[in-house]
């Protein structure tokens, strides 16, 4: 299982290690203002900070974290995202649950898959794959999530490759008194995953076995 409570300072710090990491900014007001971030696909495989100890993983990462990013918006709020792309493979982002125009939909029948690494060469000298830009607008409120359609999206998603889009309303805040809607302060959003990306090192086993053995162990319970 992983956890995701919001974006945190520092990702890995006690007693929340699982906390995706702030990586976008919000200018203007909420309600009505610009929220921006860059999306950074990546293999992860090798011990790992997004587990505590030291864990092996064979996982595919947004911005270096499982869950990734977790998006905090209000309704009427604009979301500028940039994906780059520095897995092997095409990949592109779907925004589930997000009513939005084709161009920012992120399936493989509205977008073509954006090429993966190496691609390009930053000018750092650093090998990237290719990037897209993502422009929409939150219109409802609700708890979304985000993760690829391209290159057979579900082991994409096992391996990692999600995150969760929360949309508020102004109008909820004289709700959350305690009785109607619970306080912000016992508020908690979490992300839940069924399938593992860890073994034990030096010797990871292949991913598909580590999938099945997580399934039937769940499934023995």
């Amino acid at each position: 299982m992983t956890t995701g409570s919001g974006p945190a300072s520092n990702p890995y710090a006690t007693p929340d290690p699982y906390a995706p990491p702030n990586t976008g900014t919000f200018s203007g007001t909420p309600g009505s203002g610009i929220f921006e971030i860059t999306l950074t696909t990546a293999l992860a495989n090798a011990i790992s900070p997004i587990v505590s100890g030291a864990t092996n993983i064979h996982a595919e990462t947004y911005n270096g974290a499982i869950p990734g990013p977790t998006f905090k918006l209000t309704v009427g709020d604009t979301a500028i995202v940039r994906l780059v792309n520095n897995l092997p493979y095409p990949t592109g982002i779907h925004w589930h649950g997000i009513e939005l125009n084709n161009y920012s939909d992120g399936t493989e029948v509205t977008q073509e898959g954006v090429a993966g690494a190496p691609l390009q060469t930053l000018g750092n000298g650093v090998p990237a794959g290719g990037t897209f830009l993502y422009k929409f607008k939150v219109t409802r409120p609700g708890i979304f999530w985000y993760h690829p359609h391209h290159h057979n999206s579900t082991n994409r998603v096992l391996r990692g490759l999600y995150g969760m889009i929360v949309v508020t309303d102004a109008a909820e805040d004289s709700l959350a008194d305690g009785v109607v809607l619970p306080l912000p302060a016992d508020t908690k959003q979490i992300v839940l995953s069924d399938i593992t990306v860890c073994t034990t090192p030096p010797n990871p086993d292949a991913y598909a076995a580590l999938a099945l053995r997580s399934c039937r162990r769940r499934l023995d319970r």
